[in-house]
């Protein structure tokens, strides 16, 4: 193998590697809805947070008091890139999230919030290479999930994790764990499709659904668990081959030794991020069901 077949190997691995490898939220993971963002459309940083509406009174002689009327949230804004082949595609699926005018949970690291999105502005550089930026509109506060959340907006966090999840599952190969999390995305479905159609109905009235959603997580979660435990091995192994590697020579076994250990970084990166995104769909589902 020489160099220019290393480089396209490499290149073809880092195009699959999950975000947690490029720029990156802190969980890696963003998800808008259904929309799963990846690689250089994750930000490397989010701005959000709070401030408090207040109303100021005057007097004469210059006295002046406040009245705090409670947080406002501010807009969620971030900034990304799409690229390569299918970037103007990904824009325009985006597009078409963004014009539907209804609220939608967005979720990154341990946050998740209920949004509706004011402004998507795009540059297009390229057909290939587009730079955007998306402001969004805090309708309910950070859901993790609090009392009083609908449980359609509760539904709609865990579909959305579920997604992420399934997508994260394809990078690591494992048919047990793919099956497991597809299986976790269905029950999800189920349980948000049947929350919308009976609006207002208790949680516990849902009880076979959740069940069977509560089932699906635990079965990801153990499996999740056992393929982290395994890639931490793949890793060690595959660090034990990279330290026989020959600085400046490019043969075979320098090449396999590097790819090999290319390949145990994604399975292991992916590996941990589903198992985070499992653990939080459980810690979910347990507070609707409480």
């Amino acid at each position: 193998m020489g160099i220019s077949d290393l480089s396209v190997a490499v290149a073809g691995l880092s195009a699959a590697l999950p975000p947690a490898i490029l720029p990156t939220t802190p969980s890696g993971v963003l998800v808008l809805g259904d929309f799963v963002f990846r690689d250089y459309e994750i930000p490397e940083k989010i701005t959000w947070g709070d401030q408090q509406k207040t109303h100021l009174f005057s007097y004469p002689g210059g006295l002046r008091s406040v009245e705090a009327l409670g947080p406002e949230p501010m807009p969620i804004t971030w900034a990304g890139r799409f690229q390569g082949a299918a970037a103007t595609g990904r824009v325009r699926r985006l597009d078409t999230v963004c014009r539907l005018g209804k609220p939608l949970p967005l979720t990154w690291g341990a946050l998740s919030f209920l949004v509706l999105v004011t402004k998507f502005t795009v540059n297009q550089e390229r057909n290939w290479q587009c730079l955007y930026t998306i402001e969004c509109l805090v309708v309910a506060a950070p859901i993790g999930l609090p009392s009083g959340l609908s449980l359609t907006d509760a539904a709609g966090a865990v579909v959305g994790d579920a997604a992420a999840a399934v997508g994260l599952g394809g990078l690591i190969n494992n048919a047990g764990l793919t099956s497991a999390l597809s299986a976790v995305q269905q029950a999800a479905s189920t349980v948000q499709d049947t929350a919308v159609q009976a609006a207002g109905v208790a949680a516990g009235a849902l009880g076979q659904p959740l069940g069977q959603l509560q089932s699906a997580l635990g079965t990801a979660s153990a499996l999740a668990g056992t393929v982290a435990a395994a890639s931490d091995g793949q890793i060690q192994a595959a660090a034990a081959g990279l330290a026989g590697v020959v600085p400046g020579a490019m043969g075979n076994s320098n090449a396999t030794a590097l790819l090999s250990t290319l390949s145990a970084l994604q399975q292991a990166s992916a590996s941990r991020m589903v198992q985070g995104l499992v653990g939080r769909m459980n810690k979910n589902t347990d507070e609707v069901t409480s």
